[in-house]
Order: C-alpha cells, then structure tokens, then sequence
C-alpha cells in the first residue's frame, strides 16, 4: 500500500513539474496571500464560498488574485452563444409588460438549428437563494438582430463588464477591542448595511380549490383584484387570501365590501418583496369565467397567446427541416400542452386552480446575519450603527466595519491584516500624488515601486503599459486611479507570497505612510454627538466582505 502512495505520489509530482503553485488551488485560488492562512482556515473559506449571498450592487476586490475572472468563464451563471445566431422572434410573456419576462428564438442559418435564450430576470436555486441576471444585451436585441459565436448574452449580476466575480464590497475596517464586537461579533455601519444588500427569490404555490373564494385585496369595487401584479409590492405582508364559500354565510361573507376584507378564518398567504413572475395552471378554464378570477384568466390568457406564438413560430422552422435544441424542445412541448389545454398534474390530478408566484425580496443586512471576509474570517453582526456612530478618520471619512484583533490570534489568518495594511499604503501613496508634489513620472515611480512588494508581475506589466502610452494617456490614467481612491492589485495567492518582513520593508520604504488618527463619537449629557480623539493611532484599509447565507425562522442552509 506504501508503494502505491510513492507511485502516485510520483506521478503527480510529474504531472506538477514546472506548474505554477496555482495549478491546483481550485476555490481557494480566490483567497490573496494563501499560504501565510491556517489550513483550517482555507477549508473554512472554501465552505464559505458555497454560502456567499449575491448581491444587488456588488464590487470587485481592490486585492485581486487574478483569478476570479477564470471563475466567470466557467460559471453555469453566464450564458454565452455557441455559434452564431440570427434573432427570428421574440415572444413575450406578458404584453402588459413586454421587456419583462420574454423568449427569443434563434437561428443558427450553419447547421439549420433553433435555440432559445430566456429573458428573464431571476434564476432560483432553493429555499429562497437564488440570484439576478444582468440583461443589459439581451434588451439591446430586436428581431433581426445578429449574435455573434461568443457573446455573453445573459450574467449573473456577480459578474462585472469583464466577469470579475463581484460578490462583496471594499469598506473601510478598522480593529478595536470593544463590549459590542467581543470573539467574533462585528459591529457594521448603517451605510455599509445597505451595500450589502441581498435578493431573495421565494416561489409560493397556491392551489385554489372549486370552493376557494380569493378575495379583492388589492382591487376596487369596479376592479376585482386578488394579488399583486408582475412588478407591484405586496401590502401589509399578505400575498393573496383565500376564503372557503359557505352558501349559508353568502349574504355576508360574499358581499362586495367583506371581499375586500379579510377574516380571521380566511387562509392567508403572508410574506414580503414584490411579485417579479406569475405562472397559472388550470384543468377547468371554464372557471375562471366567474366574478372572482377575472385576474387569473388575464394571466391564462397570457399563457395561452405565448404559447400559440411560439407553436406557430417554431412549427414553420421545424417543417423545413430545422432541429431543435434541448431547452427549445422543453418549451415547444409544453407550449403545444398548453394550446390543447392538457390536464395538468399535480402530484395528483386537480380540479381548478394552481398559482405560482415569485416574489422578490431585497434583503438588507439585519442584527444575527453573518459576514466575512475572504479569511475564513466570519462574524455575527452584534449592531448596525447610524454612520455618525461609527468611528471616524481622515477629511471626514467614516469606518465602516469594526472587528476584534482577538480574532486573528485565534485562527491564525494574518492575510486581513495584511489586506488592511495594503490598501491602507495604497490609499496613502495615491492622497500623496493627488496633493500635487509630485511629477507624472514620479507618481507612477511611486506606485510602480509600491506594486512591486506585492506584485512584482504587475509592476513590471504596468511598466510595459506605460511605455506604449504618450503623456496624455498617462496623465488621463494617472487621474482615473486617483478618482477610484485605489491602487488594485492582482497578486497570485500562492506563487507570490506575502510575508510580515515584506510589509516591514514597505513601512520602511514609504515612511510618511502612518496609523490614522481616529475619533471615536460620545454622546454628552445634553444628548449631543461629540467625538473624542482615541488613545493611540490604527490602521485604518479597505476589506473585502461578502454576505453569508443565514439560518433563521428554523431556515436551513444546505
């Protein structure tokens, strides 16, 4: 058994010969300086990565590791076009809101083949994670249109113009040793907060039965309306109610003014966000021809007009010897169901009615929910803050997130602090140029030398840059990192390690670059905010955080 080890082991060592480190670092090649981080610390970041929330309006790392965009090329989340297309139809869900929710049917002219690209703004997963698409150029796209082989046609919104992975945000941290954030509690700006913002995409099912009355929650007495529309917030928690008809209680239960009222024996479906889509199925269209689900048949109609343009559309392609790929085949076959009105199941067979609803959510960050950094570093939020009652630094400038250094001893990941000191240097070199005392030429000396600490392969490709650019373009780009307020770096995680004698010399060698002083507010006797300078000097640097999936209301987290 020794000996297989040694022959495997040898084998993979041929195998790795004259490979970068990187070549087998999987998921933990997006953690910066790797190997200065306890190894148990690198499993946990790694669990941490399958837990991440998107976000609304994330941002990419100021300290890169280069490898995130490697992600994005091979993300299920990003739709690229395998051949090159011509746009034949777009076909919408609902007319009432045409660039909401639509297919467009493709043709690949090469090879006689029709695809389908969906245009739709969410993708769930479980529970109630999911994420958002970016749509930008899909809705640039009209029939007619070509789509080139290779186009991303449809992202994941964690992914920017150059699909970076874009899943947390850069916020000035600082370490204190205060009663709010002891072991791993962190104490998070209100501002911050809502940076951190994060969709949640929850499906609800309702199943109208024949004697299932919905009530004109959200109607008028001349407009029978029982839930939200597509892109409408739900009132007062309440999604839809349903009440049981009982002919003796007719006069008073079923009376306009009381079905527009709801009861407490009535079944109520309570959750928040706004309704992003709406799917219907029926086994008795002819109900929905009563009083109470005149919104329902709007949306069966809707279904049905889809469904006979794509049938149509799709049927004429198929007759001239055009094949179908499998997601267009799914669609096809359903759409033709749905025109001849096939009964429908539902673990078993119903009589009437079933909804489904997706509602939308956007999360901000509340008290218990969980953040971290790319350390294995997670914390519990113990207190959102107002921003004034955060501490503050510089020209006004405010931390956002407060840890404990505790924390660090504890499970050995130093590379937040070496993050912290990072930036923090960067921030410093680039509010020294901006003063004006320096020359182009020895500005960018400046930041080439402070690159070369962290990232000797990108000080020297920033230095082949610059001799390809004339003084304008360097003074143009030169303007543009100062108007970031960052210096981003692309340091690889394990062949260019960072050490604590590393950071030594950049200290040294940008000795104007200090702690900050801080100002911590107090309020006074009269209620007034006042802020008192803090005993000694910190460091004050960007970190990049993401957002944690949560477990609460009995949730689970798989």
């Amino acid at each position: 058994m020794a000996k297989d080890f040694l022959e495997k082991m040898e084998e993979v060592n041929q195998r790795l010969d004259g490979k970068p480190l990187e070549y087998m670092g999987g998921k933990s090649l997006l953690m910066p300086t790797k190997p200065i981080n306890a190894g148990a610390r690198c499993i946990m970041f790694n669990t941490h990565l399958d837990h991440r929330l998107p976000l609304i309006n994330g941002e990419k790392a100021i300290l890169e590791t280069g490898y995130e965009i490697r992600f994005g090329d091979l993300s299920s989340s990003v739709t690229e076009a395998d051949a090159d297309y011509h746009v034949i139809a777009k076909i919408t869900k609902f007319d009432f809101s045409p660039n909401h929710h639509y297919y467009l049917i493709v043709e690949d002219k090469k090879n006689k083949r029709l695809d389908v690209v969906e245009r739709i703004s969410y993708h769930h997963i479980t529970e109630s994670y999911g994420y958002l698409y970016n749509n930008e150029y899909l809705d640039s796209v009209q029939v007619g249109y070509r789509i080139p082989k290779g186009q991303i046609v449809q992202k994941s919104l964690a992914f920017d113009e150059y699909n970076n992975r874009k899943e947390g945000y850069n916020f000035n941290v600082c370490y204190l040793s205060m009663d709010q954030n002891m072991e791993d509690s962190i104490i998070i700006s209100d501002v911050a907060a809502k940076k951190l913002t994060a969709p949640l995409i929850k499906p609800v099912r309702i199943m109208i039965n024949e004697n299932d009355i919905p009530l004109n929650i959200y109607g008028t007495e001349d407009m029978y309306k029982c839930i939200p529309d597509i892109g409408e917030d739900i009132r007062d928690s309440i999604l839809i109610a349903l009440r049981k008809e009982k002919k003796e209680e007719s006069i008073y239960a079923q009376s306009v003014e009381r079905l527009r009222k709801i009861m407490m024996s009535d079944e109520k479906f309570t959750l928040t966000g706004k309704v992003i889509d709406v799917n219907i199925y029926c086994n008795n269209p002819e109900n929905l021809d009563t009083y109470y689900n005149g919104q329902f048949k709007m949306y069966y109609d809707q279904l049905q007009r889809m469904s006979a343009q794509i049938v149509t559309t799709v049927t004429r392609y198929v007759a001239n010897g055009y094949s179908l790929s499998y997601d267009l085949q799914k669609i096809f076959a359903n759409a033709k169901r749905v025109m001849n009105k096939d009964q429908y199941m539902d673990k078993r067979q119903f009589s009437n009615i079933v909804l489904e609803v997706v509602v939308l959510e956007e999360r901000e960050l509340q008290a218990g929910d969980k953040i971290s950094n790319r350390y294995g570093g997670k914390g519990v939020l113990s207190a959102i803050r107002e921003k004034k009652m955060m501490p503050r630094f510089g020209d006004n400038e405010y931390v956002d997130i407060i840890l404990n250094s505790n924390g660090v001893y504890g499970r050995e990941n130093p590379g937040q602090l070496f993050e912290l000191s990072m930036t923090h240097i960067g921030t410093e070199i680039l509010k020294r140029i901006a003063s004006g005392e320096f020359t182009l030429k020895e500005s960018y000396d400046l930041i080439i030398k402070y690159l070369s600490f962290v990232s000797p392969e990108e000080a020297q490709s920033l230095k082949e840059l610059l001799d390809t650019m004339d003084k304008a373009e360097k003074q143009f780009f030169l303007e543009s990192i100062i108007m970031d307020g960052a210096i981003h770096i692309s340091t690889k995680p394990m062949s260019e390690p960072f050490s604590i004698d590393q950071l030594s010399e950049m200290y040294k060698a940008f000795p104007w670059v200090k702690q900050v002083e801080i100002e911590v507010p107090m309020e006074d006797s009269t209620g007034e905010i006042r802020y008192v300078k803090a005993r000694r000097p910190v460091v004050v640097g960007k970190q990049y955080t993401f957002r944690l999936k949560y477990k609460r209301n009995n949730q689970r987290i798989r």
